[in-house]
């Protein structure tokens, strides 16, 4: 008690108690291997936005090593937009369009104009290097003519605008933050028609998957028409002043003094610098810069590069961010402005990354480098509550929340779910159907009965209030094949279009999982075997070279041993198996032994006869 009416944390205590607002990181300490923590709110929604922002991409975080790059795919840029988009768009992604990506230039509150000279050197440089680069880029046929109207009208109905936003569009943004509402799962399309040509873009609608294998998006099956006009479209929508921005030449003299800088770090003597500088040419320099530049800011933690493939993680490890000591934190000549704790701490640094360096003196390769995300005050409270979930200290298994198999089928669900903005449409649970806000307000525009909105949208997944669902109304097989396979529309009515996911089949059962089990119902569905072409390979090759094909012709026994339409997967294998157990002559060594003293035709015989006797 410090005598005063109020009470003050302990200026050493080295684990205080959770701030009021950030108690529900302690959750996770119970609740390990779950998505979502049930009504934990703001640590879902700090989670999901380290998620949505690709914090991973540059902090390892245990249980996140196997999740997707946030950002595109860079090995092909030169496909669909132009040198110079990229350096604007670098420089300042956030002066096109509203975005997550981060800013890494000019975001220091106190960059003087000769750091700003720097800034655009090294922007220079990184996009010499992304587009010398390239690999397997491809230039794209300018499409057909399509209609633009026809095409907005497209666009606004068959679903783009569950996962897409265009302009300030608030529709369906009523849930927590921006940049996790499932309208805002994809890019804000403002733009577009400055940033990519038509023709990468008429292919990219119409199959996303044939430029990009990783991407989330999916297929809508359009038509040629269809994609010509949302190309059209699209392609109406332009940033002029964007594209108008200057772009400042490459300042060769500072290029030169940077290659030095980075040499000089790595120990190399100075008359051995000089030597390689003089030995490089002017492409050579700028290269050497612009690869020393996306090693330094960490670029291939979020995008696939050329040549950054195995390169590790540039930033701290968070997953024990939540224990770490306050007096292992710098903080610098803000001590005093804000509270002197890890959450004030990580709060301070979401806001301004670089704040740190003011009033230091340091070389330029010692600055700090995490970019600015832009992120508003809630949002970077939120993040906090997330990182501190991210902690060392263990709970007693008996206290933990043990995961049966069906809560475990829920949480890769949840997952799956998730990465694919199911929720954009579809209601599950208390979340999601963000599209019906799109067909009530098209609805009120056209003088329609807004009473209509429910049978006019993608229908109900799970209804959280009466605990009945998808796996309780149709059967799993059905489910199964519909999620496969789409195109076949059971709702004429509708405008809205089921896009093709093209799951795996490991995906697909995944799902078809995730509903039986939040209905409690079971799960008798049998996974269909998925061809793989080396296994088919040795199958080929080991039936020719057991000489199966003759079996066939003279063993009515071996006929019975291969597979049947209908039969069980695996069937075949487990009745030789427990054939070859009750009758061991029939073993691989003795068909050799026999092999060496008779033909192959007495051969058969002969093992019919003995197979009869034995079986």
């Amino acid at each position: 008690y410090s005598g005063s009416a109020s009470y003050h944390g302990l200026h050493f205590w080295d684990y205080p108690m959770m701030a009021k607002g950030h108690t529900e990181a302690q959750c996770m300490k119970c609740h390990q291997g779950m998505v979502e923590v049930p009504k934990a709110t703001s640590l879902n929604t700090g989670l999901q936005l380290i998620e949505r922002y690709g914090c991973y991409g540059c902090h390892k975080i245990k249980g996140w090593e196997n999740l997707r790059k946030v950002g595109p795919d860079l090995t092909r840029i030169t496909s669909k937009t132009s040198e110079e988009w990229v350096y604007r768009w670098i420089k300042e992604p956030k002066g096109f369009r509203p975005t997550r990506m981060p800013q890494i230039w000019d975001v220091r509150v106190d960059e003087t104009a000769e750091q700003k000279h720097r800034n655009d050197t090294e922007a220079n440089a990184v996009v010499a290097y992304l587009v010398a680069n390239v690999s397997g880029a491809e230039p794209y046929p300018a499409p057909s003519s399509g209609d633009l109207e026809s095409g907005r009208k497209l666009f606004e109905t068959v679903g783009c605008l569950a996962c897409h936003r265009v302009g300030n569009d608030k529709r369906g943004l009523n849930e927590g933050f921006d940049a996790t509402a499932f309208r805002t799962h994809g890019p804000n399309l403002d733009g577009t028609g400055s940033k990519v040509n038509a023709g990468w873009l008429y292919a990219w609608v119409r199959n996303p998957r044939g430029y990009w294998h990783e991407t989330r998006m999916p297929n809508l099956r359009l038509t040629d028409k269809e994609a010509a006009d949302i190309t059209a479209y699209l392609m109406s929508l332009k940033n002029d002043a964007f594209v108008a921005r200057p772009r400042p030449p490459i300042d060769t003299k500072l290029r030169d003094d940077i290659v030095r800088e980075y040499m000089l770090a790595a120990s190399t003597p100075v008359r051995e610098v000089d030597a390689k500088l003089a030995s490089m040419d002017d492409q050579a320099r700028t290269l050497f810069v612009g690869e020393r530049t996306i090693g330094r800011y960490g670029c291939f933690g979020c995008h696939t590069i050329k040549g950054f493939e195995k390169t590790s993680p540039i930033g701290v490890e968070l997953t024990e961010e939540g224990s770490k000591l306050v007096e292992r934190l710098d903080f610098g000549f803000e001590e005093g402005k804000i509270p002197h704790t890890l959450p004030g701490w990580v709060h301070r640094k979401l806001l301004e990354p670089r704040v740190f360096d003011q009033g230091k003196v340091k070389r330029p390769e010692e600055l700090l480098r995490m970019p600015k995300f832009w992120v508003a005050d809630g949002e970077a409270d939120a993040i906090v509550t997330g990182i501190l979930s991210f902690t060392k200290e263990q709970v007693p298994m008996g206290a933990q929340r043990q995961l049966s198999a069906e809560d475990r089928s829920v949480a890769r669900g949840q997952r799956l779910v998730r990465e694919k903005n199911c929720q954009g449409c579809h209601i599950i649970g208390e979340r999601g159907g963000a599209f019906r806000e799109i067909v009530r307000s098209q609805l009120e525009a056209g003088g329609g009965d807004a009473t209509q909105v429910v049978g006019l949208s993608p229908p109900l997944l799970y209804n959280e209030k009466e605990k009945v669902g998808e796996g309780a109304r149709v059967q799993t097989a059905w489910l199964h094949d519909f999620i496969k396979d789409p195109s076949k529309k059971i709702r004429p009515w509708l405008q809205v279009r089921m896009p093709t996911f093209e799951f795996t089949e490991d995906d697909t059962n995944t799902v078809t999982h995730y509903f039986a089990a939040l209905d409690k119902v079971p799960f008798p569905y049998e996974q269909k075997p998925e061809l793989q072409a080396p296994m088919v390979a040795a199958g080929h090759d080991l039936f020719n070279r057991w000489q199966w094909p003759s079996w066939r012709r003279t063993s009515p026994t071996s006929r019975r041993a291969c597979a049947r339409p209908g039969s069980r997967s695996g069937w075949p294998i487990r009745r030789r198996s427990s054939r070859a157990r009750a009758c061991p002559r029939t073993s691989r060594r003795s068909r050799r032994k026999t092999r060496s003293r008779r033909s192959w035709a007495a051969t058969s015989t002969s093992r019919s006869k003995r197979c009869a006797r034995t079986c």
